[in-house]
């Protein structure tokens, strides 16, 4: 595989900052960015304020704790002539020996098969974020179509190990089929999942959490808001709110 930026290995007082950039579409089994580094209190990753336009793959793949905020992704979408295991993601996360965890931070996701994928013992927190469409259906390794959601535990193949979790608040979601994929799938134990003072449809409210836990996402947490966000001019890519917002309650 190949990126437009690959970095392994922050160094001991080093830092990696990759801010206010703008990414073309890359095409193929590629990343915009590819990241292997550590995890806290070592240096890690940060990802600010960049605007990515497009990938079949993943937009960022990061190895260890990473902080992504304030960007904007669109049009993340596996190609459907590529009939892989692989899934098309905005953000994936893994973790090697050592657990790892994303801040994933005020971005905008828009037409992405997955905003956030996560595997091994990678954790997520997910706040502040605006989910302004998934889409509907992506193709799988059989060219079946399965439905996209917002949070993949499994981003390669049933087998992989899946993401321990991940914690979801303040966050608004838009035009969204379904929230979690793959989640709770065994070997692995249960993800841990938390869902608070959230915006939600009221379809995406009637959805499970998972197959063996078939109950609606809303049971995750407190303070969830049923309603549509009413972006400010979705057509033209506008997705600030209203005033008259319920997600500014």
């Amino acid at each position: 595989t190949s990126a437009h930026i690959r970095f392994e290995d922050i160094p001991a007082g080093g830092a990696l900052l990759i801010r206010n950039n703008r990414f073309g579409r890359i095409r193929g089994l590629n990343s915009n960015l590819e990241i292997s580094n550590g995890t806290r209190p070592d240096p890690v990753a940060q990802v600010l304020e960049n605007t990515f336009t497009g990938a079949e793959w993943n937009a960022v793949a990061i190895t260890g704790d990473a902080l992504i905020a304030g960007n904007t992704f669109s049009d993340v979408a596996k190609d459907p002539a590529v009939l892989l295991p692989q899934i098309a993601s905005a953000i994936d996360i893994r973790s090697l020996a050592t657990p790892a965890t994303a801040h994933v931070i005020r971005n905008t996701f828009i037409a992405v098969d997955h905003a956030v994928s996560s595997s091994g013992s990678a954790g997520v927190i997910f706040e502040n974020n605006t989910v302004a469409s998934i889409n509907l259906t992506y193709p799988d390794a059989q060219g079946s179509l399965q439905p996209g959601a917002v949070f993949n535990f499994h981003p390669d193949a049933a087998q992989t190990p899946s993401g321990a979790g991940v914690f979801i608040a303040d966050s608004v979601f838009g035009d969204v089929p379904q929230l979690f994929a793959r989640a709770d799938l065994p070997p692995s134990p249960a993800q841990n999942l938390v869902l608070s003072h959230s915006l939600l449809s009221s379809t995406l409210a009637q959805t499970p959490i998972s197959q063996t836990r078939p109950i609606s996402v809303t049971t995750l947490g407190a303070g969830n808001v049923i309603a549509a966000p009413y972006f400010k001019d979705p057509a033209n890519a506008n997705y600030q709110l209203l005033p008259d917002s319920p997600a500014k309650s």
